[in-house]
């Protein structure tokens, strides 16, 4: 079975998680720098392949792959998904709709995995 992965190549936004403010209140707001492009392999992971990594309060999620080469992508950095974009942002972030939830460093790729934030 011969499987074309360049379907599943799509340009995806990513903005890195920069510093933690605290309001008056003690309350935590995360900042993130000025989002960047990167071309992945971008799946939907399976609902049973979801639930067996995080377990069952894991939101929607997908898994990018990027062979040969780490990039500059880590836990906790927010993701533009289904249609969201950086366009017209209050704050850098503000549209974004998945988190990243791990990474995963291999020989020959880095897996991501991002988990929905939205709904």
């Amino acid at each position: 079975m011969n499987m074309n992965t360049s379907n599943w190549r799509t340009n995806v936004y990513i903005a890195k998680r920069i510093d933690v403010t605290k309001d008056s209140r003690g309350h935590q707001t995360p900042v993130y720098d000025t989002p960047i492009e990167f071309e992945l392999n971008v799946q939907p992971m399976s609902e049973s392949t979801r639930i067996e990594l995080f377990g069952a309060n894991a939101k929607k999620m997908y898994r990018a792959m990027a062979l040969s080469k780490t990039l500059d992508i880590n836990e906790l950095d927010v993701v533009y998904l289904d249609g969201s974009s950086p366009d017209d942002e209050s704050k850098n972030g503000a549209n974004s709709n998945y988190v990243v939830r791990r990474v995963a460093k291999s020989n020959i790729a880095t897996t991501y995995y991002f988990e929905s934030i939205k709904g």
